[in-house]
């Protein structure tokens, strides 16, 4: 004979609410939330003694085993919550930061506390004076003022392919960001001679820096659409002087990806990264429930490849990415044989170049 138990407390019913509520949203925020609120109504019901309904308590009752895993799962998913939060709070940045964080919110709606903690911690402001030279083999330099001349050589023969003079915003040198194949991309064989034609603003990052930075899952998109920016400003230059904005080669010309924010450009406040959530922290939360509310089918449609965000593409340590035109049986796409050629004195082998 089966015996039917009496109902659960209320406490019990809700922690349960919560828990199904968790399953039903894809904001991280909202599901650490519904969880902290979930072992909250556990802990009152093992302080209350476990009571069965429609009682509230159980007078000289506790329930000690529910109370520890009830306090343990609190402070896991309570500790998350805060931390997330604490991610919402508006980030001081410095003027300069501030212009180059605009160019990167601009072009990919990176945060500024993603920029903060990726980008700026590695970025140095430096000055050049008119004739110096830049170093590009060194660092990598994004314009903020003044004017530059760039002579792009064959970096095998020396030979002098193009000069141009560019103006703030452009950028060089891309191939120490690893995001071209060796084998598909001309520029990646190019040896750039850069010297300021006046004086000069640069961001500056060393090059080990700026491939990590590049790399990066939180910012590599952002990275890839600032180089196609570059790549259509090359192609520009390539057409003729004619095709170019004059202003470019103005030394006083700042690019108006630096410039400040237009109202139209002002990140919602609601929106998780707009640095302002914390200002309407409830209306934050109700807006991330509304959009990311997910329910199970039939009732809802299955977020598509939520999870697809742990491939990287198969970029060596150094140089550039090349490893993707070579084939599975050993050789490269011209048949040469990948195997040691040489060895480097201390037992690691050197690989031929295909390039």
């Amino acid at each position: 004979m089966i015996v039917i138990n009496p109902p659960l407390a209320i406490y019990k019913h809700l922690a349960a609410l919560s828990f199904m509520l968790a399953g039903v949203f894809a904001d991280l925020l909202v599901v650490r939330l519904c969880l902290t609120s979930a072992y909250v109504f556990l802990i009152v019901n093992g302080l209350l003694g476990s009571p069965l309904w429609p009682h509230l308590y159980r007078k000289g009752h506790l329930t000690v085993d529910m109370l520890i895993w009830g306090f343990i799962c609190f402070y896991v998913h309570m500790s998350s919550v805060i931390r997330l939060l604490l991610d919402e709070q508006h980030v001081t940045l410095t003027q300069h930061e501030e212009a180059l964080w605009r160019m990167f919110y601009r072009v990919g709606g990176l945060s500024r506390k993603l920029f903060k903690h990726h980008i700026a911690e590695h970025m140095k402001v430096v000055k050049y004076e008119k004739g110096q030279v830049i170093p590009v083999e060194e660092y990598f330099h994004i314009t903020y003022e003044g004017t530059v001349e760039i002579k792009i050589h064959d970096e095998n023969t020396g030979k002098l392919i193009q000069t141009a003079i560019d103006g703030s915003g452009c950028m060089f040198d891309f191939k120490r960001l690893g995001l071209m194949q060796t084998l598909t991309s001309p520029m990646s064989r190019h040896k750039l001679i850069v010297t300021a034609k006046s004086d000069c603003t640069f961001f500056e990052f060393s090059n080990q820096d700026i491939r990590s930075i590049a790399n990066a899952k939180v910012t590599k998109s952002v990275w890839q659409t600032v180089f196609i920016g570059t790549l259509a400003r090359i192609a520009v230059q390539r057409l003729g002087e004619e095709h170019m904005d004059p202003k470019r080669s103005d030394p006083t010309h700042l690019d108006p990806l630096f410039t400040p924010l237009s109202a139209s450009e002002t990140p919602d406040p609601l929106l998780a990264g707009s640095g302002a959530a914390l200002e309407r922290p409830l209306a934050h939360i109700a807006y991330c429930m509304r959009r990311f509310f997910t329910p199970p089918w039939p009732f809802g449609k299955h977020l598509i490849g939520i999870r697809h965000n742990m491939l990287q593409a198969p970029v060596p340590t150094e140089g550039a990415t090349d490893t993707i035109e070579r084939r599975i049986d050993g050789k490269d796409h011209e048949g040469q044989s990948l195997l040691p050629s040489s060895s480097d004195g201390n037992g690691a082998s050197k690989y031929r170049s295909i390039v």
